[in-house]
C-alpha cells in the first residue's frame, strides 16, 4: 500500500484544479441565468433552449480535452517533446475547424431546433437570437477545450483553472454592463459569452504557439495529423453521445410521470451531477498519470498509479454517498419550497447518495482507460449502458412504477458500466505501452 500511496501528491495535486476547473465552467450559464432572469420570463426560457442546445455541442466535442490529455502526456511520458508540441498545435486546429463546421450548421438551423422544445414564439424567437450569437463563439469554445487539453497532458491543471475563472469575471462584467447599464436584450447576453470564450481561446493559442517555437514546431494545419485525431476522437464521440442519451432519456420518462416527479428528478439529477465534479477531477489525474507511465513503457507504474487513482474514487464516493445520505431531507429543501417536492426530492437523494460507492469507481476507470488509449472498449461499452437502461425505461413506463423506478434503472445502468470497466482493467487488455497509436 506504502508504495502506491506515494501517487497521492500528483493526484491531489492534479484533481483539486481540475475539478475546481469543472466547478467554474457553470459560472457562464449561472451568470447568464441570474442577468437573462431579470429581462423577464420569456428570456429565461429562450436562454434555457439556447443553453441546451449549445451544452450539447460542448458535451459531443469533449473529447477534445479528453484525448489531448491522453496523448500528449503519454508522448512526454515517451520523452517526444516535439510530438507532443505538434499534438497541441493539431488539436488547436481540429477544435478550429470543428466550431467553425458546428457554427455554419446551427447558424441556419437555429429557427428549426429552437421549435423543437414545443416552446411559445416568443420563446422560440429569443432562444434563436441567442442560439446565432453564439455559433460566433463555438471556434473559440472547441480551441479551449483542445487547449485544456494540452496542458492537462502537461500535468497543468492550474492554468485551465485560472482561464477559467477569468473568463468567467469577464463574461461577468461585460454582461452586467450590457444588460444591467445599458439595457440591451438577451442577444447581450450571448454576447458577452462570445467575447470571454474568446478571450480563452487566445491565451490557449499563446501558449501552444509558445510550446510549438520551442520545439520549432510548425504552426500550419497538417490534414494527416487533423484526420488521425478525429478518427482517434470519433469512439470518444460515440461514448459520450450514449452516455448523454441515458440523461436524455431519463428526463422524457421522469417528464412523463408528472410535474412533482420531474422537478424531483431535476434536483437528484442536479446534486448527482455536482458530485461528479469530484470524480472528474480524479478521471483527469488518472488520464494524466496512466498516459505519461504507458507512455514511458513503464506499465507497472502505470498499473500501480491507476489502482491509486480508482482507491481516491472509491474513498470520496462512500465520504460523498454518506453526506448525501445523511443530508437528504436538509438539501432536497435547499431546492424547493414545495412540500410535495421536497418529499419526492429527498427519496430521489436516497438513491443518490447510496449509488455514489457504484459511481466513484466508474469515474476513475474511465480516466484509466482513457489514459491508456483504450476507447474503442469505452465506446461498445457505454453503448451498452445506454441499452441496458433503454431497457429499464421501457419497463418502468409500461408497468407505471413511480420515480424509485427509474433511479433504480440509472443504478443498475451505473453498475453495469462499472463492471465491465472493472472487467477490462482486471484484464490487463488495456496495457499498452508507446507513444499513441497512429503517432509512432
Amino acid at each position: 500500500m506504502s508504495s502506491e500511496r506515494r501517487w497521492d501528491g500528483e493526484i491531489v495535486a492534479l484533481a483539486v484544479p481540475a475539478a475546481a476547473t469543472l466547478a467554474a465552467e457553470p459560472a457562464y450559464l449561472l451568470t447568464d441565468t441570474a442577468l437573462v432572469g431579470t429581462l423577464g420570463t420569456e428570456a429565461l426560457a429562450s436562454l434555457a433552449v439556447a443553453s441546451t442546445i449549445v451544452m450539447a455541442a460542448y458535451t459531443i466535442f469533449i473529447f477534445l480535452t479528453f484525448a489531448t490529455t491522453a496523448a500528449v502526456a503519454r508522448l512526454l511520458g515517451a520523452g517526444r517533446q516535439r510530438d507532443a508540441a505538434e499534438e497541441g498545435v493539431t488539436a488547436t486546429w481540429l477544435g478550429a475547424l470543428l466550431g467553425v463546421a458546428v457554427a455554419l450548421v446551427v447558424l441556419p438551423l437555429a429557427p428549426a431546433l429552437g421549435r423543437l422544445f414545443g416552446a411559445e414564439p416568443q420563446v422560440v424567437d429569443g432562444a434563436v437570437t441567442y442560439l446565432r450569437i453564439s455559433t460566433a463563439g463555438f471556434p473559440a469554445l472547441l480551441i479551449v477545450m483542445a487547449g485544456a487539453g494540452f496542458r492537462r497532458g502537461h500535468h497543468d491543471t492550474r492554468t485551465p483553472l485560472y482561464v477559467g475563472l477569468v473568463t468567467a469575471l469577464i463574461n461577468l462584467v461585460i454582461e452586467v454592463a450590457l444588460i444591467i447599464v445599458l439595457d440591451f436584450g438577451i442577444g447581450a447576453s450571448a454576447l458577452s459569452t462570445v467575447i470571454a470564450q474568446w478571450c480563452g481561446a487566445l491565451v490557449y493559442v499563446a501558449l501552444v504557439g509558445a510550446e510549438a517555437r520551442r520545439h520549432q514546431v510548425g504552426l500550419a494545419p497538417h490534414l494527416g495529423r487533423i484526420a488521425i485525431q478525429l478518427r482517434v476522437g470519433s469512439a470518444l464521440i460515440v461514448r459520450t453521445v450514449a452516455l448523454r442519451s441515458i440523461f436524455l432519456m431519463a428526463v422524457a420518462v421522469a417528464g412523463r410521470m408528472g410535474t412533482v416527479e420531474l422537478a424531483a428528478y431535476q434536483i437528484g439529477i442536479g446534486v448527482w451531477t455536482f458530485l461528479a465534479f469530484a470524480y472528474d477531477g480524479i478521471e483527469t489525474a488518472g488520464q494524466a498519470l496512466v498516459a505519461r507511465e504507458l507512455g514511458g513503457r513503464r506499465s507497472g507504474e502505470a498499473r500501480s498509479a491507476a489502482g491509486r487513482v480508482v482507491a481516491w474514487a472509491i474513498g470520496a464516493s462512500v465520504v460523498l454517498g454518506a453526506v448525501t445520505v445523511l443530508g437528504h431531507r436538509v438539501l432536497a429543501g435547499l431546492f424547493s419550497a414545495d412540500d410535495v417536492v421536497v418529499a419526492a426530492a429527498a427519496g430521489a437523494l436516497l438513491w443518490v447518495g447510496f449509488g455514489q460507492p457504484i459511481a466513484g469507481p466508474a469515474y476513475a476507470l474511465d480516466g484509466v482507460l482513457v489514459g491508456a488509449g483504450d476507447l474503442r472498449f469505452l465506446a461498445g461499452a457505454m453503448l451498452a449502458v445506454a441499452v441496458t437502461f433503454g431497457a429499464g425505461a421501457a419497463l418502468t413506463l409500461s408497468t407505471g412504477a413511480g420515480l424509485w423506478a427509474l433511479w433504480a434503472t440509472l443504478l443498475v445502468s451505473m453498475a453495469v458500466r462499472t463492471a465491465l470497466m472493472s472487467r477490462r482493467f482486471r484484464s490487463g487488455a488495456w496495457v499498452r505501452t508507446g507513444p499513441p497509436t497512429g503517432r509512432v
